[in-house]
């Protein structure tokens, strides 16, 4: 087994638990900042990307896009490629996205382009909360102000009935929270991935529709 370098690691404990809800299945994609003023191990975190990503990737088992680079730092989306398929696959989602330019698309890296050249346009892409997994109403909610009430702020913005979309946020605060504890007592993370995947699969009810 490789033996990975503090810095990798160090960086590998930062995106395991930011991307905790994607690595146990209650999330298809999380958006991340790499910003070059953060800082992990005395280098920033966007030095840390840029040498150790494939490694990193590799170990974590997710797909990544880079969708804006600027030169203070990155905008990437990390995801599982069967979650996202499966998530953009839901009829009311694709007809949703169709909206904002997303046609002809039949694959997650179909939509991906578009995303990530509405990504680098004037104004924020907000259809993105699709790729993340969030409930239709409250993106639609969001957009369209006004067609359903605002009924919480917390993490999103939650409109309408609040019960499926509390329960979501809640899974990935359960997530976050597991992995943030773990991630300060072992010294390589990579050993515990599947199990502390298997074990919150097991300990909590996943199932829930993106829609």
């Amino acid at each position: 087994m490789k033996k990975h370098s503090q810095k990798a690691i160090c960086l590998m404990k930062y995106l395991m638990v930011q991307t905790s809800p994607v690595l146990v299945g209650v999330k298809p994609a999380v958006l991340m900042g790499l910003c070059d003023t953060e800082r992990c191990c005395g280098v920033n975190f966007l030095d840390l990307w840029k040498k150790e990503n494939p490694d990193v990737i590799k170990n974590l088992g997710l797909s990544y896009r880079e969708l804006k680079t600027t030169l203070r730092g990155k905008q990437i989306l990390f995801f599982n490629s069967d979650k996202l398929q499966e998530v953009l696959s839901v009829r009311d989602n694709a007809e949703f996205l169709k909206r904002f330019g997303y046609f002809s698309c039949a694959s997650a890296k179909d939509y991906l382009d578009v995303l990530e050249m509405r990504f680098n346009g004037q104004n924020f892409p907000h259809e993105i909360g699709v790729f993340l997994g969030y409930p239709l109403k409250d993106i639609k909610g969001f957009i369209y102000k006004g067609s359903k009430p605002l009924v919480a702020t917390t993490r999103w913005k939650i409109f309408g009935d609040p019960a499926v979309s509390l329960k979501l946020m809640k899974l990935h605060e359960q997530a976050e929270s597991i992995f943030k504890q773990l991630m300060e007592k072992v010294k390589d993370p990579m050993r515990f991935l599947d199990k502390l995947t298997m074990y919150f699969q097991s300990k909590y009810e996943l199932s829930i529709i993106f829609a």
